[in-house]
């Protein structure tokens, strides 16, 4: 998917070099990450956590405390996947766009991710169908 480069072109990328940050806003404070030459604002008395797993990078703020398994149900997860084999990686920012739908099924401990993507040039048509659907989904709660 060029799900990546659609993030990319959505987000507000601000050149980071270490100390060379903008002003944060009121309430707010930079937490800046090395490794990967970024840095994300992080609300007065949020929480910010990172973990690594293999090639992935985990990143976490959020306002609450994380529960004994590291759990939250408000806040922000980055996952930043390290170290891709050529080719895995989109490097077009921008050609396509994705729209993404998380459903969770605390009853089976399932997760579903849906994506409906098309380039950008035709995603207004495509979007006419691809809306019905991702609003109407069929997924049985028992699985």
């Amino acid at each position: 998917m060029k799900l990546i480069g659609m993030l990319l072109s959505l987000i507000c990328v601000v050149p980071v070099h270490a100390m060379d940050l903008p002003a944060p806003p009121g309430g707010f404070s930079w937490r800046e990450v090395p490794e990967i030459k970024a840095a994300f604002l992080v609300p007065s008395g949020w929480q910010f956590r990172r973990q690594t797993q293999g090639s992935t990078l985990a990143i976490f703020i959020t306002p609450e405390g994380f529960d004994k398994d590291g759990q939250f149900s408000t806040g922000l997860t980055i996952n930043v996947l390290r170290n891709a084999k050529p080719g895995t990686a989109e490097t077009g920012v921008g050609t396509s766009i994705v729209h993404t739908l998380m459903v969770a099924n605390p009853k089976t401990g399932t997760l579903y991710l849906f994506g409906f993507e098309a380039p950008v040039a035709g995603w207004t048509d495509a979007w006419t169908k691809g809306e019905k659907i991702m609003e109407s989904l069929a997924v049985d709660d028992e699985v």
